[in-house]
Order: C-alpha cells, then sequence, then structure tokens
C-alpha cells in the first residue's frame, strides 16, 4: 500500500528537520549570543600615549633638565609662560625632524630663544644649555 504525502506533511517534515532559528538577537538563548569583547573604553584610548606624544615627552624631559631651581624661582605667570614656550619648541623641534630640517644650529637658536625667557640668566650659561640640550635632543633620533 502506497501513502502519497500531501504538500502539508512534506513542509511538517521539513520543519521537524531543521529547527527554528531565532530572527531577532533578543530570541538567542544567552549561550548562543556572540561575545563582544572590548579592550579598552573610550577614556582609556584618550589617556593612552602614542608615538608622537612620547617624543614630546621626550624632548620636553630633556628641555627641563637642569632648569629646577631657575624654574622654582618664577612668579606662577613666567612659570605659565615658560611652560607653554618650552613645549612649543618641542614641537618646533619635531617639525624640523619630520621635515628633514633638524640641524645643530636651528635646533640651538629655539633653545635660546627659549631660555631666555628666564630672568636674570647669563648669556654664557644660555650657550652652554642650549649646546648641551641640543645635542641631547638630536641623539634621541640618531638612535632610532
Amino acid at each position: 500500500m502506497e501513502v502519497k504525502s500531501s504538500p502539508e506533511r512534506l513542509n511538517e517534515a521539513k520543519a521537524e528537520a531543521q529547527p527554528e532559528q531565532p530572527e531577532t538577537a533578543s530570541e538567542l538563548p544567552s549561550a548562543e549570543l556572540p561575545s563582544v569583547t572590548v579592550a579598552a573604553t573610550a577614556a582609556t584610548v584618550a589617556t593612552l600615549p602614542t608615538a608622537p606624544i612620547l617624543r614630546l615627552r621626550e624632548i620636553e624631559n630633556v628641555l627641563s633638565e637642569g632648569l629646577d631651581s631657575l624654574y622654582a624661582s618664577l612668579s606662577q605667570a613666567d612659570k605659565q609662560r615658560f611652560r607653554a614656550a618650552g613645549e612649543g619648541v618641542a614641537r618646533q623641534i619635531i617639525a624640523l625632524v619630520d621635515q628633514g630640517k633638524a640641524s645643530l644650529t636651528r635646533v640651538r637658536k629655539l633653545i635660546i630663544k627659549w631660555l631666555r625667557l628666564l630672568p636674570g640668566v647669563n648669556r654664557f650659561f644660555l650657550e652652554q644649555e642650549a649646546k648641551i640640550k641640543a645635542d641631547r635632543v638630536l641623539a634621541l633620533w640618531r638612535t632610532r
């Protein structure tokens, strides 16, 4: 005896063979939800130092070495002006290096101009400090 299958019975057989798949993510069981791991939040991404920031900090550290006592003797307004000028000099040095135009003379002149903001400092001290700092700043890129 032969049983003919109706179209309804055929659809039922297909449905039993394939389990229903949910259409939205909210219908998925928790074990099947895709896991997304966020490595860093937006706040930590903003605080992570990047290569240009690290370069800037290295230069600022070299420029500020040995000037602690002179910096401490400045007034608050002069400290802010001196710090802002130092950051500007560091950015100019990075720009010169990136353009391939950095030379000892150019870097030394930038540093002398910045150090002249310190009141009552001997001209020979300025020249000597500028030469030492320029050598150290340029040595940062020679070793890379």
